[in-house]
């Protein structure tokens, strides 16, 4: 397999990979979904205790965990983007057999499948981890269908690939 993509960066881009990483990637979502769901039993038991004023509050504080959650990562994505400077360059993505490398006019890095921490696909990107919190990131929707589709089932048969429905 030899498939070259040519790439720009782009606040969309950035955007979009940082509402994936905090909203699916990110471990902090347990805290929220388990607090919420805690205080949701704590609702449904004082619930059947007869104690509604109660229940209807911890089903308030319920709910306002989820949109807490929400709100702090539309917050902290905000704030990333306003201080992030995206370089001025276009970069390009060759996907080998054994390996992916990412080039510039200034730079060449070759990651190995192995390597790389996460392959995770949703419908628009294929996003390759490659530290915890950073990808390479190939907006599917710029190459072409027959080379989108050889791509994806190459990756899909990575050992780290993971498929997501998101966006």
């Amino acid at each position: 397999m030899n498939i070259i993509t040519k790439m720009t960066h782009s606040e969309e881009k950035a955007r979009d990979f940082f509402r994936f990483h905090l909203i699916k990637r990110s471990p902090s979502k347990y805290v929220y979904y388990g607090l919420s769901i805690i205080t949701f039993l704590g609702a449904v038991v004082f619930l059947f205790l007869g104690r509604f004023y109660y229940a209807l509050f911890f089903t308030f504080l319920s709910l306002m965990l989820l949109l807490i959650r929400r709100v702090t990562i539309n917050i902290t994505i905000n704030k990333i983007i306003k201080n992030l400077r995206l370089p001025n360059y276009s970069y390009s993505l060759s996907f080998f057999d054994d390996k992916v490398v990412y080039e510039t006019e200034y730079n060449r890095k070759e990651y190995k499948y192995y390597e790389l921490l996460g392959i995770h696909e949703t419908k628009v990107y294929i996003f390759l981890y490659i530290s915890p919190n950073a990808a390479l990131i190939v907006n599917k929707l710029e190459i072409d269908s027959e080379k989108r589709t050889e791509l994806g089932n190459y990756l899909s048969r990575q050992s780290k690939y993971r498929h997501y429905r998101f966006k």
